[in-house]
């Protein structure tokens, strides 16, 4: 078990390293640590502050953040920083055995200013170096500026180490998150990887007839609907006029969505504004950069005027058109960059995230007056607590096609995220895919809300088969799906294993053939078989009696049997590909 005394007596503070700043350190009973430490005024300083501590490296060998995706090796410590900020990741990560249990976990108060983390291995010693370096401002703070460390050397499940950060953040650090509405928590279409830019009222009337057809609740309108333009870049972003071409009557067009059963959500590009826009001429002089890929520049927050013509925008069109939400994207752009021009008296506030904060505030105000249940969409990486108070939908980054970033993104945010509403990221495949690999996508995000996006029409009658089935066992199962607690296999392995629990039935997800699901003797057992073969290998805590229903991805029972589980031994169950099995426990 690491040491909270190997922690403190190698803890350094440069470049106070004679001690002058002052910081304690309380053990409190449920064995976590708080660090708190004060930072005292000083309105010269220009330098940043590192606090920095190393541990030998036993017992470990994995690292979780945030941000991590599919690399979860421990870094050495001279490879790149990891960013953290308002609208990047969140201050927290943690050292994982080779069971995937959390052997450490550190996580900060400090959530809105731009943090550099130096997570690695020093070679010469063989001990893991955690570094944080803290902005100037921190200093510049009338009376100075406080912060508190959560540590937590306790063994146990990543989601339990997790869920002890996230309680610290909302109860200790007053980060409360924005209400989420049921509507939040429905299967939605969107119109992304279906059409991307080529979107038209027609079309989306045509797929939201279908899509409300086979369950779903809502549509995002996502890029596409301001402009003409085909070139996928953001060139004519900023105006944000609906591109009358494509939807000729935006009001009447969302009332005969909302006639169909469905909530209406469209996407803006929060920071961008193009060359190409009449915005741009006004907002030249009040960027943070301009990016010549994307054509367009990244608007200063730091700016009221920046702040009010975005947050008027949004009022103004939710108003007028009668949405019921907001796809907020690449919020994670506003951020310093190397052509960002310094502090001017235009500006009220001179840190960035502290613009972000304000904007952010500004917009949930403007949104909520607008449409009190509104939904508000924000995207990986801009998913901690501070951002959870601002949006209640947060969805996995774009991995089109790409089953496992979409499963371990949704594993990664609902461990962290609370109630906040998680959600995939848009499904699509092709037409002639098998309904059997289409099945596996969606299965992957089972403990998500799952957005679909591929064009319903081209559904083959398997296909069109199989998503009814499967959109309608989630919507049955939603309260174990996405409220009970989360439960990982193997985070270091990607969570080949998932698993949440209600009222004596459990819903597992298996998503590899060799690895064996773990659980315990409840009545009711439900293993969604994600692996690709067409077999499930079950290891029950105690031994129990079952009677085994199959089926396949379109809900046609395949077969039953009644077995008997021995605690601690491996049973070999027919499962289907992409099916699944329901047990029910026999006297």
């Amino acid at each position: 078990m690491i040491s909270y005394q190997e922690i403190l007596k190698n803890l350094t503070f440069s470049p106070f390293e004679d001690g002058s700043l002052r910081w304690h350190a309380v053990q409190i009973s449920d064995g976590t640590m708080r660090l708190s430490v004060h930072f005292p005024q000083d309105d010269r300083r220009k330098e940043p502050i590192e606090m920095r501590f190393s541990l030998p490296v036993c017992g470990f060998h994995f690292l979780w953040h945030p941000t991590v995706g599919r690399d979860r090796r421990i870094h050495n410590v001279w490879e790149d920083t990891i960013p953290t900020m308002t609208s990047v990741s969140a201050p927290v990560f943690s050292l994982l055995n080779a069971q995937g249990e959390s052997v450490f976990a550190l996580a900060l108060s400090e959530t809105k200013k731009p943090l550099a983390w130096c997570l690695g291995v020093e070679e010469e010693t063989a001990h893991f170096v955690c570094g944080i370096q803290f902005p100037a401002d921190c200093f510049h703070q009338k009376g100075g500026w406080d912060l508190t460390v959560l540590l937590d050397t306790r063994p146990q499940p990543l989601p339990q180490a997790l869920r002890t950060v996230r309680v610290f953040w909302e109860q200790e650090c007053g980060k409360i998150p924005m209400e989420v509405p049921a509507d939040a928590e429905e299967s939605l279409y969107s119109t992304w990887y279906s059409y991307h830019q080529d979107v038209t009222a027609e079309k989306v009337e045509e797929e939201c007839r279908r899509a409300a057809a086979l369950g779903m609740k809502a549509v995002i309108l996502d890029d596409g609907w301001q402009t003409g333009d085909g070139n996928r870049g953001y060139a004519f972003c900023g105006d944000w006029e609906v591109y009358t071409p494509k939807f000729p009557d935006m009001r009447a067009h969302v009332d005969r969505v909302h006639a169909l059963g469905m909530k209406y959500i469209v996407w803006f590009s929060v920071p961008f504004v193009g060359k190409n826009s009449r915005a741009f001429a006004r907002f030249r002089d009040k960027l943070l950069h301009f990016d010549e890929k994307f054509g367009a520049g990244v608007l200063d927050p730091r700016y009221p005027q920046v702040r009010e013509y975005l947050t008027g925008i949004y009022r103004d069109r939710m108003t007028r058109y009668g949405w019921d939400g907001l796809k907020l994207d690449f919020v994670d752009e506003f951020h310093e960059w190397e052509d960002t021009p310094p502090v001017s008296a235009q500006m009220d506030c001179p840190c960035i995230q502290d613009g972000v904060e304000k904007l952010m505030i500004e917009i949930r105000q403007a949104v909520t007056e607008v449409c009190p249940r509104a939904m508000i969409e924000f995207r990986q990486r801009y998913i901690g607590p501070d951002m959870r108070a601002f949006g209640n939908m947060f969805r996995v980054s774009d991995c089109p096609l790409d089953v496992l970033s979409n499963r371990v993104g949704i594993a990664d945010l609902r461990m962290l995220s609370g109630d906040t509403a998680v959600h995939s990221d848009m499904l699509l495949w092709h037409p002639q895919e098998t309904a059997e690999n289409a099945a596996r996508q969606i299965w992957q995000v089972l403990f998500g809300v799952v957005q679909i996006s591929v064009p319903l029409a081209s559904l083959s009658p398997r296909q069109e088969k199989m998503l009814r089935f499967l959109l309608q066992f989630r919507r049955e199962n939603r309260e174990i799906l996405l409220k009970a607690p989360l439960h990982v296999q193997s985070p270091q392995s990607l969570y080949p294993v998932m698993w949440a629990m209600r009222k004596g039935r459990i819903i597992a997800l298996c998503c590899e053939g060799s690895c064996a699901v773990r659980l315990p003797a409840e009545k009711s057992l439900c293993l969604v078989n994600a692996s690709g073969e067409d077999t499930l290998l079950l290891r029950l805590e105690n031994s129990g009696r079952y009677r085994a229903v199959f089926y396949n991805c379109c809900g046609e029972k395949t077969g039953e049997q009644v077995l008997t589980v021995r605690a601690g031994e491996v049973a070999l169950l027919p499962v289907p590909v992409s099916g699944l099995a329901e047990l029910q426990a026999q006297e």
